[in-house]
């Protein structure tokens, strides 16, 4: 192969793998509209994209989304269900704690959003470990800290781009709104795809 076809087929490759990352964020969009099924959605939408490459042999994109899907559901939704009750009791205390007086509710804040950042790592990192290692709640636990121990800024900034829509609904809904065709269109999955890139060899613990 000469080196206007290789680049012709990089470039047909690369096109090829765009659009399959536009329909993986799309049925990752649609599949996670049952709040529970959220963490088995996020967990097929970060294999998918971290084997986006394995996409040939496993029968195209789509299929390895909904295989990933269907083998880490019993695995991840507890996990999941576990972060999300823990995410409502903080933002139940924001709430509370909103009307009450003094700097002490500031500091208050401050702990609940240190503890905030610690609980979406194990969404963020966490939900991915568990694809990478099947492993159990405990041992996920144990895995995500220490990923988020590892490479704390990396985490952060993980945490940061998957929480990124939900900060920009609490804050507008017009730019929320505005937005809706990136978070539809490609967000989630170009997301997914970063996250793999930065954490990947600490999630698989390489």
């Amino acid at each position: 192969m000469n080196k206007n076809e290789k680049a012709r087929q990089e470039w047909k490759n690369f096109i090829d793998d765009f659009w399959d990352l536009i329909m993986l964020n799309i049925l990752f969009f649609l599949s996670c509209i049952p709040v529970v099924t959220y963490g088995a959605a996020l967990g097929a939408l970060y294999s998918s994209v971290s084997r986006l490459r394995e996409k040939r042999s496993d029968g195209g994109a789509a299929r390895m989304y909904w295989a990933a899907f269907k083998k880490n559901f019993k695995g991840v939704t507890p996990m999941w269900l576990i972060v999300l009750a823990a995410l409502l009791l903080i933002f139940f205390d924001m709430t509370v704690m909103n009307s009450a007086p003094g700097l002490g509710k500031y500091a208050y804040y401050g702990l609940l959003s240190f503890v905030t950042i610690v609980i979406q790592s194990f969404a963020t990192v966490g939900i991915p470990v568990i694809v990478e290692r099947e492993t159990g709640v405990k041992q996920t636990v144990s895995a995500a800290l220490s990923v988020l121990a590892a490479a704390p800024l990396r985490t952060c900034l993980a945490c940061a781009l998957n929480i990124l829509p939900l900060i920009v609904l609490l804050l507008s809904n017009k730019a929320f709104v505005g937005l809706f065709l990136i978070w539809m269109c490609f967000y989630f999955s170009l997301t997914e795809l970063a996250i793999s890139g930065m954490l990947k060899k600490k999630i698989r613990n390489e």
